[in-house]
């Protein structure tokens, strides 16, 4: 199966997109959360601070060291805020619901407890200044502890870690929803974006493919990318010489046509015109006669073979009367068959036309009638069945000769080859003329054996062809001897 340049770019572009822009939320959200951490760090230090400054004010040392377990109820109360947790009641009048997220806590150096939110215990005692995390009851905690030397005291401020983590999602899902939007619409654009730039390469594909023996003009350059400019040039050359050489080739079939006929025809008249002195001569012109007649013969198969292989399709189809055609054409072998005394006869059940090309029709039949006729023993039995089938039109051709065997049959349609032996004269190109027509004129053959005598072969070609039915009664019409045989 071949590749496609355009799903494989779009695969690989779409791929590219995704791990991208996935890579760059993946990187966005550690560095929202690096600097998030930051800040927050920065937050608890400076609140620090502000409660230093405070309690400077309003404090000095020795009022500090004097507070006791007493002055407990002073400590901050908790938030009263009711907090459902959606965004219409993150905050009001009475505060904000991440306040419970929030504490502090003031130690006297000597390890006791002052003021604070909440507990007086909830923070405990500092190891040392700086940053570090905590753990309680309550969740994970994130501290700094900052030591006054003009309160003699520990201030201790801390955030719970779910906070942090809360407000790090929220800001990364706010990144992260628009681009589920983009992405989606961006694949749409790529997309779109590929189609349009190949473009111009299916116009000139299609172009291409439109061009055979019956149609070699050249591909308009116009509007073609610069990058296809030296492609389509080419297949101009090409398609030009191409021109030239199938000009040459019909200018020599026709000239051998009549080159080879001529000189034929002067030998075979030259030989009946020899005296029948003897038995020699009569020998002698016989042979010319038989050998003429069959070089004519393959000559003209040769050349009716050469007409079909140069023409790319079946040609102009019009509507057609086939069984005219095929009585026409039996009726040129009425000598033959009665030399031959074999009974021939066509059934047409109910007069049809179709859509057809008549002469390639004819030579069709011709070369399948010829074959029966040639390989058929003398008194022998041949029949000729045309129909409608399904909206197509059948044509069966079967006969009483020798039949073809399995093998036989895959070969027969070979050029050269001749199923029948060296004893029937022939050339062997008949059922290759028949297959190149078939195959130009989307007909299909196939080979089964005879329903009219113990040996034989049956021929059916089906053409999918526009067919008119006469709704009359049907016909028959002997050619030789009556033939009794029942429709195929």
């Amino acid at each position: 199966m071949n590749r496609s340049i355009r799903r494989g770019l779009m695969l690989m572009l779409v791929a590219a997109v995704v791990l991208l822009i996935g890579s760059s939320l993946v990187v966005s959200y550690l560095d929202i959360g690096h600097e998030s951490e930051e800040m927050y760090d920065a937050e608890l230090a400076k609140t620090s601070r502000i409660l230093e400054s405070l309690l400077l004010a309003t404090h000095n040392a020795e009022t500090i060291r004097q507070l006791d377990d007493r002055r407990v109820e002073h400590n901050m109360p908790e938030p009263s805020l009711n907090v459902r947790g959606d965004d219409k009641d993150e905050y009001d009048e009475s505060g904000h619901k991440y306040e419970n997220k929030l504490s502090f806590q003031v130690w006297h150096q000597s390890g006791k407890a002052l003021i604070g939110s909440g507990q007086k215990s909830f923070l405990g005692f500092p190891a040392g200044p700086g940053f570090t995390y905590a753990d309680s009851d309550l969740g994970d905690w994130r501290t700094f502890a900052l030591f006054s030397d003009r309160l003699q005291s520990w201030i201790i401020v801390g955030q719970r870690m779910d906070l942090r983590e809360e407000l790090t999602e929220e800001i990364a899902e706010h990144n992260v929803v628009p681009m589920m939007v983009v992405i989606p619409v961006l694949l749409v654009l790529i997309g779109f974006i590929i189609q349009r730039g190949f473009m111009p390469l299916i116009r000139v594909s299609g172009e291409i493919s439109q061009r055979g023996p019956d149609m070699l003009t050249p591909i308009s350059e116009e509007g073609v990318p610069a990058e296809l400019t030296d492609m389509v040039s080419s297949v101009n050359r090409l398609m030009s010489r191409l021109e030239q050489a199938l000009e040459q080739q019909k200018r020599f079939t026709s000239n051998a046509a009549h080159e080879i006929r001529t000189p034929l025809a002067a030998i075979r008249i030259h030989a009946q015109n020899l005296p029948a002195e003897s038995d020699d001569v009569k020998r002698v012109r016989q042979q010319i006669l038989s050998g003429t007649d069959r070089l004519t013969h393959m000559v003209n198969q040769l050349l009716t073979l050469s007409r079909i292989e140069a023409a790319e399709s079946c040609g102009d189809r019009r509507c057609t009367d086939p069984a005219e055609l095929i009585e026409t054409l039996l009726g040129e072998f009425r000598l033959l068959t009665a030399e031959k005394q074999q009974q021939i006869a066509l059934l047409v059940p109910k007069p049809v036309k179709a859509e057809l090309n008549p002469d390639a029709f004819l030579i069709l039949m011709r070369n399948l009638v010829d074959n029966a006729v040639r390989y058929t023993p003398a008194g022998g039995q041949l029949l000729v069945d045309l129909k409608a089938e399904e909206q197509s039109l059948v044509v069966v051709v079967q006969d009483s000769g020798p039949g073809l065997t399995a093998e036989q049959r895959q070969q027969v349609f070979d050029r050269f080859y001749r199923a029948g032996g060296n004893d029937v004269e022939g050339c062997g190109i008949g059922m290759s003329i028949v297959a190149e027509i078939c195959q130009r004129c989307d007909f299909r053959i196939e080979l089964q054996d005879s329903d009219i005598a113990d040996t034989g072969l049956k021929v059916v070609v089906t053409c999918e062809a526009a067919i008119l039915v006469d709704e009359g009664a049907g016909s028959g019409t002997g050619l030789g001897p009556a033939l009794q045989a029942e429709p195929v």
